[in-house]
């Protein structure tokens, strides 16, 4: 049989692909990580975002980030490839003053501070393990 989601099994109730993830299951990653990257690239937007990620070498990184108030020399110019995708989102990263961009399936945690019109302070911080459905 070969490998992919080309060589589903199906049983009589159920869908399931070779590493045995039921349709069912795959259809909740899938949301999960829509409303997970929507929550990320709101705050993004909101302002200063701290995630924490492994990058593809393997190596733990901690980036403050921002998709708001970016240099003006530093703003996209149309020029480069479009390299945000589905499950990638591309960030100005705050300390090293360039673009960056980090992969949601390897997010560890997110946390950002906002403030609602009463002028209260919030800090709100996303666990991916603590969000898996």
């Amino acid at each position: 049989m070969a490998d992919g989601f080309n060589s589903a099994i199906v049983s009589s109730s159920n869908l399931v692909f070779p590493d045995g993830v039921e349709i069912k299951e795959l259809a909740n990653m899938v949301e999960f990580n829509n409303v997970f990257r929507q929550d990320i690239l709101d705050a993004l937007h909101m302002g200063e975002v701290l995630v924490d990620f492994v990058k593809a070498d393997g190596t733990k990184r901690k980036m403050r980030c921002t998709l708001t108030n970016i240099p003006a020399d530093k703003l996209p110019t149309g020029n480069g490839p479009a390299n945000d995708t589905p499950t990638k989102i591309n960030v100005f990263d705050l300390d090293k003053q360039a673009w960056r961009s980090f992969s949601l399936d390897r997010v560890s945690r997110v946390e950002w501070v906002w403030t609602n019109g009463d002028g209260e302070t919030f800090i709100t911080t996303l666990e991916a393990d603590d969000l898996l459905p």
